[in-house]
Parts: structure tokens; C-alpha cells; sequence
């Protein structure tokens, strides 16, 4: 079964971009992550233990399954740190059950945009983290009332299109 995509837009909920295409095979890339067991695929569920990679415009593009597998390793959050000092990074993140996304923007080694918005089930939704200044296409995304188009809004903002259908995104699962 494909990935499920939402108007040819990869739906995920945890994107990593990395100005690095060409330096890393995709197996290296994984590897990076410390995903090791992954294997090439022609396709697989959304359900499944999974990640996408795809190269486009200089980037790469590292996406995660719905069980948040990515997200929920250490070594992704470390490995994002180590390479936002090398390569400008994006990161964008949803939250699984509300309303909740996180992205993060690092050029030169400098985080230079951050910003998360919570919205959880029993208190008022709100920005809980609101650093630097708000990133073109940033308001008009703001206007999505879906959170997911929120993030991909942001992330097209930037130029980054590796999560799109037409671009040739490549599946591995253990």
C-alpha cells in the first residue's frame, strides 16, 4: 500500500529537510538518524514503522511514519543538532492528537526561527515558543485552519517541495 498523500502532498507528520543533497546516499542519510535496518521500498503503509526520503533543489528530505518513530529516537534530535551546525534544516512537526505543530529554521549553524503552538485538550491553545522573526508565507499559513497545511505552508514558503507527489520520494521500512 502507498503512503497515503493529501492533495500530492506526502502526509507525515515529522519532516526533517537538510541542504545536503548529493553529500549522502539515502542508506548514509538513515544512517545519520540511526536507522540502520531500513530497506528500500516500492511503497508502504502509513501505518507501518517507515520513513520517505526525497532530494530536490539542494535539499533532502526525511519524513516519518504516523507511529512518530523518527520523533520519538534520541539520536533524531541530536543528529538535527549536529547537522544544523554543518547545513541549513528545517524541521516541522504535528501533534497527533490536537492541534499542536513545531518548526524550526537553522541557516549558518544559527537557529534563526522557531516556533511551537500548543493547543491542548483541557487548556487554551497558545504560542509557547515565538523566537526570531516570523518567516515569509509564516501569516498566510496562519489562515490554514487545518494545522497540517500549516506546517507543509511553511515549509513551500521556504522552497522546499520535497514532500510533494511529483517529486520522486523514496520508501524504506525495516
Amino acid at each position: 500500500m502507498e503512503r497515503i498523500f493529501d492533495a500530492d502532498v506526502l502526509f507525515a507528520p515529522f519532516f526533517i529537510y537538510v541542504r545536503c543533497a548529493g553529500v549522502y546516499s539515502d542508506a548514509d542519510f538513515l544512517a545519520l538518524f540511526e536507522v540502520r535496518n531500513y530497506k528500500r521500498k516500492a511503497s508502504v503503509s502509513h501505518e507501518c514503522q517507515s520513513a520517505a526520503i526525497s532530494s530536490v533543489d539542494g535539499w533532502m528530505m526525511l519524513a516519518d511514519d504516523w507511529g512518530y518513530t523518527l520523533w520519538n529516537r534520541p539520536a533524531t534530535h541530536r543528529t538535527i543538532q549536529r547537522l544544523a551546525k554543518q547545513y541549513d534544516l528545517f524541521t516541522c512537526f504535528l501533534g497527533d492528537v490536537d492541534d499542536s505543530y513545531h518548526f524550526v529554521l537553522y541557516r549558518d549553524g544559527r537557529r534563526i526561527r522557531e516556533y511551537q503552538w500548543l493547543c491542548p485538550a483541557l487548556s487554551e491553545p497558545k504560542a509557547t515558543i515565538d523566537y526570531g522573526i516570523p518567516l515569509p508565507g509564516e501569516a498566510e499559513a496562519n489562515l490554514q485552519t487545518d494545522h497540517w497545511k500549516r506546517i507543509v505552508e511553511v515549509a513551500e514558503s521556504l522552497g522546499l517541495r520535497g514532500h510533494r507527489r511529483e517529486i520522486a520520494i523514496r520508501y524504506f521500512a525495516p
